[in-house]
């Protein structure tokens, strides 16, 4: 036979699969109603088990692992259609404040001290407000639970060494949320006290984030590099010692602050070397400019869950902006996975790609949806 009557028979067969596609997406769309008439579930894994199951032992040995995945994807068609379905009318909105800007606040929580690059970047979102250090990330957050603070600020992303996910995990933690962010050029200075020499210094002292960004040139000095809780304790802590052989990598601003000397500066690996700051908030609150929307959420361990998670994405052209995994520290040998994209829970298609996702991953986190911070806030 012709490769010309093959492909005429490959395009009658195509037909009448497309003919029988549509019939099956109707009777989808029937039983998406009916689930919703009744309040079912539209996910029904023992029926799904069952369907693959029978698949399989009909499925012709030659290609039965192809035929079982084609039903797999049929399914997972018919699940997004009849999510579509339920969701189009009454998506799931989240439990969200729409403020015009940001409330004001009378105190800001920030990592570190003052000097230190968090410290730099809560000056440049905030002017006239009260604030308060905190040693951890931990801190931060406990600080807003407490209500002594009505915003925090935490680096949450490094241009050279990438997202920093101690800070991430907690918004998961507690349920907290990115309102703003900023990005600040991070140039790293190594320091001493005055009159000290770089030759002379035997222990540096930062925190573990500027010795990764500054390998190449601490590879160049024999010391011993120690990590201290942050960049600007360590300036503190140096500048209280009067030990001459103590150095630390920390800002400009942490030199002046604490009367110290910069021995060398610039020298992180990376010129473009930036930091992503978040401004954390126990409320969700999206305000008219937001434009990027933060996610975390885990899958269940089974063929195509994080294939299927992705196309709800393509479904609603919306552009994946960053894409990552972490160990979930709340169950072992799983994975949580970090997304952001561009868009407004305002929208609709946002609105119905949240609501999907929502039913289709096993955990789920809302980070926020915001912008980055264009003038800073004022104090009440």
């Amino acid at each position: 036979m012709e490769l010309k009557e093959l492909r005429e028979q490959i395009n009658r067969i195509n037909q009448q699969m497309l003919d029988l596609f549509s019939q099956r997406m109707e009777v989808s769309a029937d039983i998406a109603r009916y689930k919703a008439a009744h309040e079912l579930p539209i996910l029904d894994e023992t029926r799904e088990a069952e369907i693959l199951q029978n698949v399989a032992a009909g499925a012709n040995e030659n290609y039965r692992f192809e035929t079982v995945e084609m039903f797999r994807t049929l399914m997972n068609l018919s699940k997004m259609y009849q999510l579509n379905i339920v969701t189009a009318d009454s998506p799931m909105q989240p439990d969200a404040a729409y403020p015009p800007v940001l409330p004001s606040a009378k105190q800001v929580v920030f990592y570190g001290a003052e000097g230190s690059y968090t410290w730099e970047a809560m000056k440049s979102c905030f002017d006239g407000i009260s604030t308060l250090p905190a040693a951890t990330f931990r801190d931060v957050f406990e600080t807003l639970k407490q209500g002594k603070a009505d915003y925090g600020i935490v680096p949450i992303e490094n241009s050279s060494t990438g997202s920093i996910f101690d800070s991430y995990e907690l918004f998961c933690e507690y349920g907290y949320h990115i309102v703003g962010e900023t990005n600040l050029r991070i140039s790293h200075n190594l320091m001493g006290l005055p009159g000290a020499k770089t030759a002379n210094l035997k222990e540096i002292y930062s925190h573990p984030q500027p010795f990764m960004q500054c390998e190449n040139f601490l590879s160049s000095l024999d010391v011993k590099l120690t990590p201290y809780y942050n960049t600007a304790a360590s300036a503190k802590m140096v500048a209280a010692s009067g030990d001459k052989t103590r150095g630390v990598i920390g800002s400009a601003s942490s030199a002046a602050f604490y009367g110290l000397e910069i021995l060398q500066s610039e020298i992180e690996d990376n010129p473009n070397n930036y930091t992503r700051f978040a401004i954390v908030s126990k409320d969700l609150l999206i305000c008219p400019g937001a434009s990027k929307v933060s996610i975390a959420f885990s899958l269940n361990n089974e063929s195509g869950s994080l294939y299927h998670t992705l196309s709800v994405f393509a479904k609603h052209n919306l552009n994946l902006i960053k894409l990552e995994s972490r160990p979930y520290p709340a169950s072992k040998w799983k994975y949580l996975f970090y997304a952001d994209f561009e868009g407004h829970l305002s929208e609709s298609r946002i609105a119905q790609t949240i609501s999907l996702l929502q039913t289709q991953t096993q955990d789920f986190f809302l980070l926020g949806n915001y912008t980055g911070v264009s003038s800073t806030f004022k104090g009440e």
